[in-house]
């Protein structure tokens, strides 16, 4: 699922997200991700339920909690092909602002511009 300025952002800490990526990746986290799942691995009260909208929104997880295929992806990933995959899984989520800058070559201002079409703001 792409992120589109039509729906909601995501709102959770990069932090989060890759807290939740790498618990997968190294094989210590459920096949079903709860509220009270984020609580054990470190996410705190308040950021719990924008992590599990967020990992939803960025197609990490089903409504259920269950994993997804993107997800599955990135965690049985060789150690050679890790970053890539998480290059691919950006660029997807994100289709909307690669169409209109590319981050390699444009600076820090026109990309973080792109980011002010969705809500919320960030």
């Amino acid at each position: 699922m792409a992120v589109t300025k039509d729906k909601p952002a995501p709102y959770a800490p990069t932090k989060a997200i890759m807290e939740v990526i790498s618990r997968a990746r190294n094989s210590s986290l459920p096949k079903q991700l709860t509220s009270d799942v984020l609580a054990r691995i470190g996410v705190t009260d308040s950021l719990v339920p924008r992590t599990l909208q967020s990992l939803q929104i960025l197609d990490l997880i089903h409504k259920d909690g269950t994993h997804t295929e993107t997800l599955d992806l990135i965690r049985s990933a060789p150690e050679a092909e890790y970053q890539q995959r998480l290059e691919d899984w950006l660029k997807s989520a994100y289709a909307d602002v690669f169409l209109y800058v590319d981050p390699s070559e444009e600076d820090d201002v026109k990309v973080r511009d792109q980011f002010r079409h969705y809500k919320p703001h960030g």
